[in-house]
C-alpha cells in the first residue's frame, strides 16, 4: 500500500470518527435537553411565556435571591463537548490546576431584568457574548458542578437599581452585534487561545500577555472569564481599572482566577452555593 493510499485512509479514519463524535454529542444533549422537567408559565390566553424551575423547590428559592454581579462557575464533562469546545475546555482545566486556581472552564454572571427575572451573560467560542435564562441556562447544562458565588456590595454604595440598569446596558452593548461580539467568537482568535492556554499552563500562574499587538489585544484567554472580569471592572467597580494598584487586564482572566482577584470599595464574596456536584 502506498503512502498516499495510507494517507487517505487515515485521513478518512479521522474525518469519520470526528463526525461520529460530533453526532453523539449532538445525540446527549438533546437526549438531556428532551429529559428537563421544567414547570411552563403562561398568560391569561394560554400563550407561553417561559420555562422555568418548579414553585417551591430549591432551585426556584434560589433563583429568587440571585443579585446582579453573582457568578456562576461550570465544571463540565469535556467529552460531552464538540472537538473545538473539548480542546478548550481541558486546557482551561490544565492551566488553572497548573496555577493552583480551581479548575472550572466556564462561568456567567447574572443580570437582573427589570421584573428582577435572573438571566445570565456568558460567552461561548462559537456565539460570542449571549445572555440566556438563568433557570432554562441551569437545567440544561450538562456540568457536573455548577456553583454560584453570590457578590455582597456594601449600602454606601449605588443603589441597586442603579446597578441592574447599568448591567442591562452593558449586556446590550457586548450581546448586540458589532465588535464587541465578534471579538469573542473570532474563528483566528480561537486558535491563538490554544497557544496562550499552553503559556499560562508553562507558567503556572496569572500571565499578563504583551497587548502592544492587535491580536493579543482582541483574543482573550477565555471569552466568559474575560466578559465577566470586565463586568465587575465596568459595571460593579469592584476589580481595579488600569490605573489602579493591583490591576490585572480582563482579558488575562481564567474562570478561576475571579475567585483570587481581590475586589475593592468594600465588595466581599459570600459563601459559595452549591447548585449540583456530581
Amino acid at each position: 500500500m502506498s503512502a498516499a493510499a495510507s494517507l487517505v485512509r487515515l485521513s478518512g479514519a479521522c474525518l469519520g470518527g470526528t463526525l461520529f463524535w460530533q453526532g453523539f454529542v449532538h445525540y446527549l444533549r438533546e437526549a438531556h435537553k428532551d429529559g428537563v422537567k421544567l414547570r411552563t408559565v403562561t398568560d391569561r390566553g394560554g400563550n407561553k411565556i417561559k420555562d422555568t424551575f418548579f414553585a417551591g423547590s430549591t432551585d426556584d428559592t434560589i433563583s429568587d435571591e440571585l443579585k446582579t454581579g453573582d457568578i456562576v462557575f461550570f465544571s463540565r464533562p469535556c467529552s460531552l463537548m464538540l472537538p473545538c469546545g473539548a480542546a478548550a475546555c481541558l486546557g482551561t482545566k490544565a492551566a488553572a490546576a497548573a496555577a493552583h486556581v480551581i479548575p472550572y472552564d466556564h462561568c456567567a454572571v447574572v443580570v437582573l431584568r427589570n421584573d428582577g427575572t435572573p438571566d445570565l451573560l456568558e460567552a461561548t467560542w462559537d456565539q460570542g457574548a449571549v445572555l440566556r435564562p438563568y433557570d432554562e441556562r441551569i437545567m440544561r447544562s450538562l456540568a457536573d458542578t455548577i456553583v454560584i458565588r453570590p457578590v455582597h456590595l456594601p449600602s454606601n454604595r449605588a443603589p441597586r437599581a442603579t446597578v441592574d440598569e447599568k448591567a442591562r446596558a452593558f449586556a446590550a452593548h457586548w450581546t448586540g452585534r458589532g465588535t464587541a461580539r465578534e471579538q469573542l467568537r473570532s474563528f483566528h482568535g480561537s486558535w491563538r487561545r490554544f497557544h496562550q492556554l499552553f503559556e499560562r499552563y508553562r507558567a503556572q500562574g496569572f500571565v499578563i500577555r504583551d497587548k502592544t499587538t492587535a491580536e493579543d489585544t482582541l483574543c482573550p484567554l477565555h471569552p466568559s472569564a474575560m466578559l465577566v472580569a470586565r463586568f465587575y471592572q465596568d459595571v460593579l467597580d469592584v476589580l481595579p481599572r488600569t490605573d489602579k494598584p493591583g490591576y490585572k487586564p480582563c482579558e488575562d482572566f481564567l474562570p478561576g482566577d475571579l475567585l483570587s482577584a481581590k475586589l475593592r470599595q468594600g465588595a466581599t464574596r459570600l459563601q459559595e452555593i452549591q447548585i449540583r456536584n456530581r
